[in-house]
C-alpha cells in the first residue's frame, strides 16, 4: 500500500481504513462506522463530513486478520484550492462496544502541482 505525500490537482486522493476486529452483537454481527473529514491548510473544512460503513451487519474478520473498510473517501484538489498541507481524519466507532479510534493522515499540495 502506498501513501500519498504530494497530491496533484485534478487527480483523486483516496483514503481507506484497514482494521482488525469489531465487537459482535447478540447475532454475531458488527456495527461499526467511519466518519471522514478533510481539512484545508488553514484548518477549515474541505467539503462535507462523510459518515459511512466501516463494517455493519457482517461477522467480524477472523482474529488477527486485517480487513478493508467497506467504504472509502475520495477527494480531488481543484485549481483554485490553496497550497499547503491537507488533513484527512477518519473517526471510527464500534457502536456495540462504544470503542472509538481517530486516524489522521496528511498530504501536501504544492504550487503548480
Amino acid at each position: 500500500m502506498s501513501a500519498t505525500e504530494i497530491a496533484k490537482r485534478g487527480e483523486p486522493v483516496v483514503g481507506v481504513v484497514f482494521f482488525a476486529g469489531c465487537t459482535k452483537d447478540e447475532n454475531g454481527l458488527c456495527n461499526a462506522t467511519v466518519t471522514y473529514q478533510v481539512f484545508k491548510p488553514d484548518g477549515s473544512r474541505y467539503g462535507e463530513e462523510y459518515i459511512s460503513e466501516l463494517w455493519i451487519g457482517k461477522a467480524p474478520p477472523p482474529y488477527g486478520k486485517l480487513q478493508l473498510s467497506k467504504d472509502h473517501i475520495g477527494v480531488v484538489i481543484e485549481p483554485s484550492d490553496p497550497n499547503g498541507v491537507y488533513t484527512v481524519r477518519a473517526f471510527l466507532r464500534d457502536k456495540i462496544s462504544q470503542a472509538e479510534v481517530e486516524l489522521i493522515r496528511t498530504f501536501r499540495v504544492l504550487p503548480g502541482e
